[in-house]
């Protein structure tokens, strides 16, 4: 017996006698992944998913077997309703796209990010969440948590059957029997609580809404796929900041902004500017004055006719914009999304944050059939508002140039309603990142510094 054995079955989905090859009626968890990039238009993928969905539901339901759990992804979203009546079984449909449009978002606004995500969304390295039920601790405050477990972070829990949870509570929020608790660790054992330590229990303060920017920001797209109008939707649901977005494609404009429609986002708004271009020529790239901009952000192009060709025209581009963009001082912050890890070594230390996009979708995919309960965590965490994981400079907790422990900073983080998860030190290609350390790890901390926290934001 081999609990890791993976067996392949030829077919399609949309037969059923194909679906009797893998016993679709036996299985625990049912996961439909969609289709491969590029291999058909999203709403075919999307439309052949729902009725293998009601195709399923129609067949377990004649022969009387138990309904497994569906995990299914989906490229839009506003099909996510007809996807979960399609199928009358426990059922948990990720919008894919819109996923990966919201930590893009999220990287694009804070420098590192990306790091962070990739850590915790990948699995086997370095720290990953985790749920786990702990009933002995049923009536303990969630502030008292912490010096419990030595080698996990405790982030908040999740009750059965709520939809959202409790990212960040209140310290003196009580653990109730048949909570979940979620963790950042780097395995399931290490989220096992020691001894219980007298302590006392320090008040969170009310985290005041996101601060506003005055200063406007220009943001450049290049590319165009499916999840850009879920991206823009998500930047602008910031609020607080003046964006000025430029999305250059090949793509005709009047197209991109029918499918923006279609998401409901208004594209006739001053705060993005569609420009046809074929930035894939260096004059063409040049004539964008990549230079103007804050950010600048590389799509994974639908228009390719696979991953690698994608990912070569990314490196391409980006190649393209090092040669224009001056190597000493300030220039843009980059951000690259490519669809294969292997291709991870093409982007040198000049770019910010690489998204390697299906790998997260796999990680969330997979992890939500294990424990459904990673849904709910998942979706807060990528969110706009409530939960989320930001960095902060270290300066702003505790003193620079003397030694400090980990343990300092998570005082002077919950002191702060914030919940410390690691440190972000250096730049470029000396960046450190340290999630999870050990409370007695010490450092000497300089301004640039950051501390990675669990922070909520309200509207």
């Amino acid at each position: 017996w081999n609990d890791r054995q993976v067996m392949m079955r030829s077919g399609t989905p949309l037969l059923v006698e194909h679906l009797e090859r893998v016993a679709f009626r036996e299985a625990a968890v049912l996961i439909l992944p969609g289709a491969d990039f590029a291999e058909q238009s999203p709403g075919v993928v999307d439309a052949e998913t729902i009725k293998t969905l009601l195709s399923v539901s129609k067949h377990i339901e004649a022969s009387g077997s138990q309904y497994p759990l569906v995990v299914a992804g989906l490229f839009d979203a506003s099909r996510s309703a007809i996807a979960r009546k399609a199928y009358s079984g426990d059922n948990e449909i990720v919008a894919t796209d819109e996923i990966v449009a919201r930590l893009i978002a999220q990287s694009m606004r804070q420098k590192g990010l990306g790091r962070v995500f990739f850590e915790l969304l990948t699995p086997h390295v370095g720290n990953a969440f985790y749920v786990r039920s702990h009933a002995e601790l049923a009536g303990s405050q969630f502030g008292d948590l912490r010096i419990r477990f030595p080698h996990a972070i405790v982030l908040g829990t999740v009750r059965p059957g709520d939809l959202k949870p409790a990212l960040n509570p209140d310290p003196e929020t009580r653990i109730r029997e048949g909570d979940l608790l979620v963790f950042i660790a780097r395995s399931y054992d290490d989220c096992a609580p020691g001894p219980a330590v007298p302590g006392g229990n320090i008040p969170a303060k009310k985290i005041a809404p996101r601060p506003v920017s005055e200063d406007e920001r220009r943001l450049l797209i290049l590319g165009w796929s499916g999840k850009v109008p879920s991206l823009l939707q998500e930047l602008e649901r910031y609020g607080g900041e003046s964006l000025r977005i430029d999305v250059a494609s090949l793509k005709p404009v009047e197209e991109r902004k029918k499918l923006m429609a279609i998401h409901g986002f208004d594209s006739t708004g001053k705060s993005v500017q569609h420009i046809e271009a074929n930035f894939g020529h260096p004059a063409a790239l040049e004539g964008l004055k990549p230079e103007r901009y804050d950010n600048i952000l590389i799509i994974a192009r639908e228009s390719m006719s696979d991953e690698a060709h994608a990912d070569a025209a990314s490196a391409s581009t980006y190649l393209m914009l090092r040669s224009l963009l001056l190597v000493e001082g300030r220039g843009p912050e980059l951000t690259v999304e490519i669809l294969e890890k292997e291709n991870l070594f093409l982007f040198d230390d000049r770019v910010e944050d690489v998204i390697v996009s299906p790998l997260l979708i796999s990680y969330f995919m997979s992890q939500i059939a294990l424990r459904r309960e990673m849904a709910a965590v998942f979706s807060e965490i990528s969110d706009t508002w409530g939960a989320q994981i930001i960095l902060e400079p270290a300066e702003d907790f505790v003193p620079t140039h003397e030694p400090v422990k980990f343990s300092d900073i998570e005082d002077a983080a919950g002191e702060n309603g914030l919940i410390a998860l690691g440190l972000q030190q250096g730049s470029g290609v000396d960046t450190r990142l340290e999630l999870n350390p050990d409370q007695d790890s010490q450092w000497e901390l300089v301004s640039d510094d950051k501390v990675v926290v669990l922070a909520t934001f309200e509207k």
